[in-house]
């Protein structure tokens, strides 16, 4: 109840000052804007294509980094001829996962650092050939991943205590979570909170709690017109490959799938994209056409995930940077409201008329 009683307060002085959320301008240096979900998510695709090769070099060299351990393990293990003893390979192979996922935490922390530091030199999304030059080298990239790795743990202990709370918060309110989605868009800006303010991880949660406070519908509202313009670009992608080689969608399908005359389940699909045999076939019994296609399509698919996972997030960053500097601190508490009384006393209705008798 404190909490809320101080961002109301903060509501009212940001009102009295007129910085309405909805009013204030969107960013600095640019025109006048409202700030809507179809501005920001023209800033996310502008943000997305300006630190896309700063991304791509920083991504290059974090999985060098994991082919390193897996391919060095691989060879060592093989040369000593430990390979074939199940708890060894079994040992490495857990290593090999947990560095790969720190290899990816190492590009997420960067990749918040290197969009502030865009912000900073006032770099522009359509001076790519800047971009690339000045910011996409390796030695650039080697130097952000290493100055990562301390602020890793940090990171990874406060998406445990994120994932917690969600979970618990979901877990109050089944069988609608509407809480747990609550605490998800309460904390979605906290971890530029601590990489780029450099708080722990209950100050993080804490301090995006603060600016979330009143951009929660906007936040859902730009992830679903952002997530709407990456369906569009998929399905544009899907429908180019069918029209170039029509007979490609039903190559990729089991042969008693297309045969069939019932109607074809996502499922089905899917099966053969995850397992690969989609793709035996195309080598096996597709023409050279839809052999390059697949190549062409599995190209398009990598790229496509690639920039919807940085699109994600700059989203996350755009958000953080819009509600800090729109964020106003509630004004000092009364001294004179400070020593309330009680709700017990308060109660006690015969003390308060004795009180006020004796005054």
């Amino acid at each position: 109840r404190s909490r809320s009683r101080s961002r109301s307060r903060s509501r009212r002085w940001a009102s009295e000052a007129g910085e309405s959320a909805d009013e204030v301008e969107v960013g600095t240096g640019r025109a006048p804007t409202r700030l809507t979900a179809r501005a920001l998510t023209l800033r996310v695709m502008e943000y997305t294509i300006r630190d896309a090769p700063l991304s791509v070099m920083l991504t290059l060299v974090a999985g060098a980094w994991a082919q390193t351990l897996n391919l060095g393990g691989t060879f060592a293990l093989a040369l000593a001829h430990a390979h074939t003893i199940p708890l060894v390979a079994a040992a490495f192979t857990l290593v090999v996962a947990l560095w790969k996922f720190m290899c990816s935490m190492f590009v997420r922390v960067a990749v918040m650092r290197g969009s502030a530091r865009g912000d900073d030199e006032g770099c522009d999304w359509r001076d790519l050939k800047t971009n690339a030059v000045r910011r996409a080298t390796v030695k650039i990239a080697t130097g952000e991943l290493r100055g990562t790795f301390a602020t890793c743990k940090a990171l990874l202990t406060l998406d445990f205590r994120r994932v917690v709370s969600i979970l618990w918060n979901s877990v109050l309110t089944i069988p609608v979570p509407y809480l747990g989605l609550i605490r998800l868009l309460d904390y979605a800006v906290a971890g530029p909170v601590l990489v780029l303010e450099q708080k722990t991880s209950g100050e993080a949660l804490k301090r995006s709690q603060e600016l979330m406070y009143g951009y929660r519908v906007l936040l859902m509202k730009t992830a679903f017109l952002c997530s709407t313009v990456a369906s569009i670009m998929v399905g544009g992608v899907i429908g180019a490959f069918a029209v170039v080689v029509p007979t490609l969608p039903q190559l990729l399908l089991p042969p008693e799938v297309a045969s069939s005359t019932t109607a074809t389940t996502v499922g089905d699909v899917a099966q053969g994209f995850f397992s690969g045999s989609a793709f035996d076939r195309v080598w096996q019994v597709g023409s050279s056409s839809e052999r390059s296609a697949t190549i062409v399509l599995l190209m398009c698919g990598l790229t496509l995930s690639f920039f919807f996972t940085l699109g994600f997030r700059q989203l996350v960053y755009i958000f953080y940077k819009e509600t800090k500097e729109r964020y106003v601190p509630p004004p000092p508490e009364d001294p004179a409201k400070k020593n309330k009384t009680p709700l017990l006393r308060r109660l006690q209705f015969w003390r308060r008329n004795t009180e006020e008798a004796s005054t």
